[in-house]
């Protein structure tokens, strides 16, 4: 977006968003846009500025959001019905109506089907725009009724002075942990663990304030958890990074030592590839982050010997 209160920036978007009202100018525009990004909220952004250019003028009563609810965070069969319905009797002129599903990888499938039968035989002057981070759980039939668009990475969120100290200590303690673990070692992955949560919580109090007000009800108390999400997602690919850092910096002469120190840190990134993973499955963030932190520790004494 640009500048503004909420302090995001459309950046790379702007061309996305100018395709958007030049396809709508020449009259052939989709009735399913798939728009496609690494972050929730930046999705969401894009996303209502791209409603805002479809439905110009601008009619509340003609656009419909619709986000996943209730404690498994899914859309219902139910929720697309009503949707639909909505559709059908809101405009009280002849302007678009636009429908805006966030997170569309939490249609339930019966829902994607319902939602499915609109793609295809779109009402009259009617618009899906869905947004997702995970397009591959999104039903395969859905997508093909749609024009999918990627939307730009949004900009670093690194505001907070924390992080890189963070980064540093861990991989200061992924390389004492290679060379030699002690039992002192397992103070300093508690250590990260309550630092890394504390960090994460600076930066979501940073974002929160800016957040979609509008929201009410299940949809506004979601929306932190979407924003822990992103955040998280962000920390495990500069973990990511740092073993992928200390690997280069490890690659003595020795053969066989160098062998070990890449199978170790091999090891240590396919833990925190696998945590994207365990987080799409609910599994508890503190759970997650002490897998990734005392892996070295077991994975470190087996190299000692």
């Amino acid at each position: 977006m640009e500048a503004g209160a909420d302090g995001d920036f459309l950046g790379g978007d702007r061309t996305l968003l100018a395709s958007i009202g030049a396809a709508k100018a020449r009259g052939n525009l989709s009735h399913g846009i798939f728009l496609v990004g690494p972050c929730t909220r930046s999705l969401a952004n894009v996303a209502e500025r791209m409603v805002e250019i479809i439905a110009d003028p601008m009619d509340p009563n003609d656009c419909h959001r619709l986000y996943p609810l209730g404690k498994a965070q899914q859309i219902d069969v139910d929720s697309i019905r009503r949707l639909i319905e909505n559709l059908q009797h809101s405009s009280r002129g002849s302007g678009p109506r636009v429908a805006l599903i966030h997170r569309a990888d939490r249609l339930h499938r019966s829902a994607a089907n319902s939602l499915l039968k609109s793609l295809e035989e779109p009402p009259d002057g009617v618009f899906f725009v869905l947004t997702t981070t995970r397009p591959w759980e999104v039903l395969a039939t859905v997508r093909s009724r749609c024009q999918t668009h990627r939307c730009a990475a949004p900009p670093p969120r690194r505001r907070n002075p924390h992080w890189t100290t963070l980064l540093a200590d861990y991989k200061k303690f992924l390389c004492d942990a290679m060379e030699c673990p002690t039992p002192a070692h397992l103070l300093d992955v508690y250590g990260l663990v309550i630092n890394f949560r504390r960090i994460i919580g600076e930066c979501l109090s940073d974002i929160l304030p800016s957040a979609d007000v509008s929201l009410d009800g299940e949809a506004a108390a979601a929306q932190p958890e979407e924003e822990r999400r992103d955040i998280l997602m962000e920390f495990f690919a500069d973990l990511a990074g740092c073993v992928l850092t200390v690997m280069g910096e490890n690659l003595v002469a020795d053969e066989e030592e160098r062998r070990k120190k890449v199978l170790f840190l091999s090891r240590q990134l396919r833990t925190i590839n696998r945590a994207p993973w365990l987080l799409s499955m609910h599994c508890p963030e503190v759970a997650i982050l002490e897998e990734i932190f005392s892996f070295p520790l077991s994975a470190g004494t087996s190299f000692c010997d």
